[in-house]
C-alpha cells in the first residue's frame, strides 16, 4: 500500500472522517492506511473538507485539532474546486434523473481523477464503488 514519493494522492471525505472520530466504524482502517499519507502530495478538494467539518465532526474537539494539525503540513494542498463546481453539478443532476446516485463531492473528485494536468496517481477512500470506473482507466491507485 505504500507510495513512492512524488505521487499525488487525492484523499476522499470518508477517510478523515475515520481518522479523527473513533467512533467511526472505519476508524482502526483509517488509522492503518494513514501510513501512506506520509511522503507523497496529498489533495484535498474544498468540499470534502466541508463535508469533514460538519456539525457531528466539529463537536469532537480534539478530532478538530488533529485534523488542523495534520492539513497543516507541507504536503497537504487544498485544491480550489471553482473549475470542477458546475461540471459536477450538471453531471449530478443528470446521472441522478437516470438512477446514478452519485453525489456532488464525489462526481467533484471524478472530475479532479480525471482531469490530466492534477496528475492523480492514488485515491484514498471507503468509498471505492463510485470511483472504480475513471481510476481504472486513468491507471489511479485505489488505497
Amino acid at each position: 500500500m505504500a507510495t513512492r514519493f512524488g505521487h499525488k494522492v487525492i484523499v476522499d471525505t470518508g477517510f478523515w472522517i475515520a481518522l479523527f472520530d473513533p467512533r467511526d466504524r472505519r476508524h482502526d482502517e483509517a488509522v492503518v492506511k494513514k501510513s501512506v499519507l506520509t511522503k507523497p502530495s496529498i489533495i484535498l478538494p474544498w468540499p470534502c473538507l466541508y463535508e469533514t467539518l460538519r456539525t457531528r465532526f466539529v463537536k469532537n474537539l480534539s478530532g478538530v485539532k488533529c485534523l488542523e494539525e495534520f492539513l497543516g503540513r507541507p504536503n497537504i494542498s487544498l485544491v480550489n474546486d471553482d473549475y470542477y463546481k458546475k461540471r459536477a453539478y450538471e453531471l449530478t443532476v443528470k446521472g441522478a434523473s437516470k438512477g446514478r446516485t452519485i453525489s456532488m463531492i464525489d462526481m467533484l473528485i471524478r472530475l479532479m481523477l480525471d482531469d490530466k494536468e492534477l496528475r492523480i496517481t492514488h485515491l484514498l477512500t471507503f468509498n471505492e464503488k463510485d470511483f472504480v470506473d475513471v481510476c481504472r482507466i486513468r491507471q489511479i491507485e485505489l488505497l
